[in-house]
């Protein structure tokens, strides 16, 4: 890689080969080096970018050219993600993937200036995932220090779609202390089997939260559970 803070601005040059001036070898040198040179900055035609090192920045944008630290760097990962990252800590900030899907920061905030629109909203938090809707208790979210509130949608259905269950759950804790699990039910045709339980449950060092299926709905049968943490 080149060495930045040792190129000659062009006005630096320009008095190399200037009226009565000898250049010397390190004076063509430094002209050489300071022109884009197809084979060693990888230009040809359109700009296409390639690095020697896998997950190396392909570029790097800095406030000056003489700056050793980028503010933002470009890159593609082993899996052909287009990945921007904070030039300070090389901190992950947006990966775009070649199904098409957009991955958004690193545990960062997401502010949006203008409206959001979506045709869905899938709750990733932890707890989120597939449980077996078996008539068992199933942890979804251990108690943790200071307030949380988390919003849970959990829905089952058998197979021929002759039973359906869907809950909409806020649940809230204190200092591993559970408060309350505020729920909206829904189901069809039996509801006694198909009702989906939460609920907060003591322990020695604070509270869990659990999920269960009224009864075993069989084997097969999975409850698919979205959890935000919305406090």
């Amino acid at each position: 890689m080149k060495d930045f803070t040792k190129q000659k601005t062009r006005d630096e040059l320009k008095k190399y080969f200037g009226a009565g001036q000898k250049p010397t070898s390190e004076d063509f040198a430094d002209l050489i080096d300071s022109m884009v040179n197809i084979v060693d900055d990888h230009i040809a035609g359109k700009l296409e970018l390639a690095t020697e090192q896998e997950n190396d920045a392909a570029i790097e944008f800095k406030k000056r050219v003489i700056d050793k630290q980028p503010v933002w760097k470009i890159a593609m990962d082993k899996n052909e993600c287009l990945i921007i990252r904070g030039g300070q800590d090389d901190t992950k900030i947006l990966t775009l993937h070649p199904d098409k899907k957009i991955e958004l920061g690193a545990g960062n905030d997401v502010i949006v200036s203008g409206s959001l629109c979506a045709n869905s909203l899938l709750g990733r938090a932890a707890g989120s995932g597939k449980f077996a809707a078996d008539g068992q208790w199933h942890d979804l979210i251990a108690g943790s220090k200071g307030p949380k509130a988390y919003e849970i949608i959990a829905g089952c259905e058998t197979f021929n779609n002759y039973n359906f269950a869907l809950t909409k759950v806020v649940a809230t804790q204190f200092d591993n202390s559970p408060i309350r699990v505020r729920k909206r039910n829904f189901s069809w045709k039996t509801i006694g089997a198909s009702k989906i339980q939460i609920k907060w449950f003591p322990k020695e060092d604070g509270c869990v939260l659990r999920i269960r299926s009224h009864k075993n709905l069989g084997s097969n049968i999975m409850m698919d559970v979205y959890v935000n943490e919305i406090y």
